[in-house]
């Protein structure tokens, strides 16, 4: 998590809690073994990042709450700011075994939405997490 959000930090972030989890994502918290992550506290940004490790047998319900998480964060920026926009449309549910990432990061000095890839941004994040599952 560290290492992600040293290259891709978390405007105005909030620690990912167990009021978080079970409130705004809806995840039960038994069907979680450990979790790390933040979220923007901004109404103008969209940085999501969330490394949730289920239990075994519970991995599609906490992607699914994820997926849900990121479909929300999308309508939310529909017709608002252009660059969370871009974020939230470029973001990803990745999940590896038990553990599932929710990620909406990007840069935020874009100088032209035009030409800026945001799922550039977030396959970095991909690569970064798979190297710490392909050691």
């Amino acid at each position: 998590m560290d290492d992600v959000t040293a290259q891709y930090p978390v405007a105005m972030a909030a620690p990912l809690d167990d009021q978080l989890m079970t409130d705004m994502l809806e995840i039960n918290l038994d069907d979680v073994e450990e979790y790390a992550g933040s979220m923007g506290m901004s109404i103008t940004t969209a940085d999501n990042f969330f490394a949730i490790r289920a239990k075994p047998g519970k991995t599609e319900a906490v992607q699914t709450a994820l997926e849900a998480r990121l479909d929300y964060v999308r309508k939310s920026f529909e017709q608002y700011l252009p660059l969370p926009r871009e974020k939230a449309n470029a973001g990803k549910v990745l999940t590896i075994g038990d553990y599932v990432f929710l990620i909406i990061l990007g840069k935020d000095d874009v100088e032209d939405l035009d030409t800026y890839d945001f799922s550039a941004d977030v396959s970095a994040v991909e690569t970064q997490i798979n190297t710490y599952f392909n050691q």
